[in-house]
């Protein structure tokens, strides 16, 4: 019973508050070692730090890297051929 609750649960997306006092999503780790954040918008969706429960660090790790690769408009990453 329990296994079936984990699969059926979605990724789950990170909150912080921001230093405006406002709700932001987290995006990742600033080279500082900060949270970086966006504003949780439809916009921002595919920069959101997403945790899917069901997988280990290593694949979650895997999963967002494939997604920056396909689409490196908004990470500053840049694919050279």
């Amino acid at each position: 019973m329990e296994e079936n609750k984990l699969k059926d649960e979605t990724p789950k997306v990170l909150l912080a508050q921001g230093e405006d006092g406002k709700m932001k999503a987290i995006a990742g780790e600033g080279a500082d070692g900060k949270l970086k954040t966006v504003d949780p918008t439809k916009e921002n969706a595919d920069s959101f730090l997403k945790i899917d429960t069901r997988n280990n660090a290593l694949e979650n790790f895997f999963k967002k890297f494939s997604e920056q690769f396909k689409n490196p408009s908004h990470t500053g990453i840049y694919a050279v051929s």
